[in-house]
């Protein structure tokens, strides 16, 4: 993207009152490019250009140093992280506890199923948090870091949850009065969600985000209302019509 491009786009997002979203520092030969077309690294860019503020969402920020992610956490940033997709593509992994103890929002994404083989947000909340356990290596990363916030009971599940409706600037992520009538229906009773201690919040949250295997647990599935999954079971989509065409798709030899 050209600077003019770049500022045209956060001006807009300022002037609609909307998020700013762009991806940045995804794969370890960005810096090279930013540092070739605009003679510094990608936060810096965005520095120089103006853009940092807290509309600004980050997706990916993989290669982000610590400078550039206190940038953002004092500008009141998000990122939209993506951990599967980055796995599967080897980009790298982002420093999300830096950016958590910085105070830059971070919510999860898939980055879609070209990038990932699936869309799961369970599971990238799982690997959110295990990622950070290879790179730091040490156990619980994330929880520490986002100590002290009156609304964290498991950040991974937090990220998964309430802060993409935060970075985003929608009404979702939880159940209250005027959010969109989002719900995900979990049996507790799943082997995979066991022991949960009778239903407690802090143990079956950290079942749900480390050991839940969700196409056995989570049962039905409602989107601003509308149900999209009843009893394990696609409500909008023809299964088996589904797997025919799947079970049948090559790759064309055009």
């Amino acid at each position: 993207a050209t600077a003019e491009g770049i500022q045209a786009a956060a001006a807009y997002a300022a002037e609609t009152k909307q998020p700013f979203q762009i991806h940045i520092a995804e794969e370890e030969h960005d810096l090279k490019f930013a540092v070739d077309e605009y003679g510094t690294t990608p936060g810096r860019v965005l520095e120089s250009l103006g853009v940092i503020s807290e509309r600004l969402v980050v997706v990916h920020g993989c290669w982000l140093d610590r400078e550039e992610i206190e940038m953002l956490g004092t500008a009141g940033a998000g990122c939209a992280y993506n951990p599967i997709s980055n796995m599967a593509l080897g980009d790298g992994i982002t420093d999300t506890e830096a950016m958590v103890r910085a105070g830059v929002t971070v919510g999860l994404g898939c980055d879609g199923p070209c990038a990932n083989h699936q869309v799961n947000l369970w599971q990238e909340a799982r690997f959110a948090e295990w990622l950070q356990r290879v790179e730091k290596r040490r156990m619980n990363v994330l929880g520490p870091a986002a100590a002290g916030r009156a609304e964290t009971v498991n950040y991974p599940f937090e990220m998964a949850t309430t802060n993409g409706g935060r970075i985003l600037g929608l009404p979702v992520g939880k159940l209250a009065p005027g959010y969109w009538a989002d719900v995900a229906i979990v049996d507790p009773h799943d082997l995979s969600l066991l022991p949960h201690h009778d239903l407690d919040p802090a143990a079956l949250l950290n079942n749900v985000v480390h050991s839940m295997a969700a196409r056995g647990a989570v049962r039905d599935v409602l989107v601003a209302g509308r149900e999209v999954l009843r009893d394990g079971r696609l409500t909008r989509i023809d299964e088996a019509e589904l797997t025919a065409r799947a079970a049948a798709w090559r790759f064309s030899e055009a």
